[in-house]
């Protein structure tokens, strides 16, 4: 229901965008003098622009497979190109209102403005998509962690979030990430939620290969907000379980050193703050149910989704040494990383809290929805985790 109804939201806010987009593509764009046929061909390419970025917000419905199809693809490259051609329109608009008034004659036409919007948008799309279909980078991060004991001084942690699995995103993309994971050969794997759009009847055998990850401490997955958008959080983890990974559901676990048992630190994770806003049942963040079990005296590292529940936990009473996070995927791209930039207290990277705590905010594994990536890039996070 709440995917339904942003999707009509999503529409009627497209609405009004794309009247202006045939108005100042068509209607100010073509002359009377324009050839018959490049009206018509130029009408049409506007036409099925409009349609397939509109279309986008229904693919989650009907064309979820293995791999994504080509009408998926298309119609949210046109999603994600529609908002790269609104922001030109807007910012050329605005060039040329000022350069006119100031010259006080009309010397940045309308119709050249729409032009060179229309040639920036199709030169930053391909270069968007080509930046978000490339393979994760693998960023290489060192932390220092408060009271880890010295003996797994240097363990390793791959960080993955947001893969996305739905419309653009399939199975070959999954088995990609494993490859690269497990050619890093890590202590431990964690995966901080948006794993999925869809539901596991839909989405299910896409994400078979993260049975293929390796990690000797194990494999640990804590939910994203689009988990419970997909109304099957509970298959989800059942599958994932099948999988050999630990669901964090406000819950913990002691990674014992292999060699010394009494070694460990406290893996916590916690739902994602959305599952309380929507009134999902039985889920929801309980940051004291998750740190149940773990104590100052040893490192605690937790899983939270969005930076601002790691900014909540680190606030907190309880010390916490690591937040890993993801949901921001560095913005994506320009324009939307401005807004992600006010929205999130982290965007991207690692910060320093305090003397003792730090939050690492991961880009993603893939994208969400649109496959273009502007001013981000795909990645998967290599941490090494230093005894200090």
């Amino acid at each position: 229901i709440y995917r339904f109804q942003f999707m009509v939201v999503l529409n009627l806010v497209f609405y009004p965008g794309s009247r202006y987009f045939w108005r100042r593509l068509v209607t100010n764009t073509l002359s009377p003098k324009t050839p018959d046929v490049i009206q018509y061909t130029w009408k049409a390419s506007v036409l099925a622009f409009i349609f397939l970025s509109h279309y986008s917000t229904f693919c989650v419905y009907v064309t979820l497979g293995l791999e994504p199809t080509f009408l998926s693809m298309a119609s949210w490259v046109c999603f994600g190109s529609y908002i790269i051609l609104f922001t030109f329109l807007i910012s050329l608009s605005a060039i040329g209102f000022i350069t006119n008034r100031v010259s006080g004659r009309i010397i940045f036409k309308k119709r050249h403005q729409s032009l060179l919007a229309v040639i920036f948008t199709v030169c930053f799309t391909i270069i968007a998509v080509q930046n978000a279909v490339m393979d994760p980078v693998v960023v290489n991060v060192e932390v220092p962690i408060a009271h880890l004991p010295k003996s797994m001084d240097r363990m390793k942690l791959v960080l993955l979030s947001d893969i996305h699995l739905g419309p653009t995103v399939g199975r070959s993309s999954v088995e990609r990430i494993v490859t690269i994971t497990n050619k890093l050969k890590p202590d431990l794997v964690v995966m901080a939620g948006d794993l999925t759009d869809a539901t596991v009847a839909a989405m299910g055998k896409a994400a078979e290969p993260l049975y293929k990850l390796v990690a000797p401490y194990g494999k640990y997955f804590a939910t994203g907000n689009h988990e419970y958008y997909t109304g099957d959080v509970e298959n989800w983890f059942k599958l994932l379980q099948s999988f050999g990974f630990e669901i964090l559901h406000n819950s913990n676990v002691k990674i014992h050193d292999k060699s010394n048992e009494k070694e460990w630190f406290c893996l916590a994770g916690t739902d994602d703050v959305q599952a309380n806003q929507i009134g999902y049942e039985g889920h929801g963040m309980d940051l004291k149910q998750a740190y149940t079990g773990c104590d100052d005296t040893h490192s605690t590292i937790l899983v939270a989704h969005q930076p601002s529940a790691a900014k909540t936990a680190l606030n907190s009473e309880y010390k916490i040494q690591l937040v890993l996070s993801g949901h921001t995927h560095g913005g994506q791209m320009y324009p939307i990383i401005w807004l992600a930039y006010l929205l999130n207290p982290y965007l991207s990277g690692l910060y320093r809290h305090s003397a003792s705590s730090y939050v690492y905010v991961t880009q993603g594994s893939v994208y969400y929805g649109f496959p273009l990536r502007l001013g981000s890039f795909p990645e998967i996070t290599h941490i090494s985790l230093r005894s200090v």
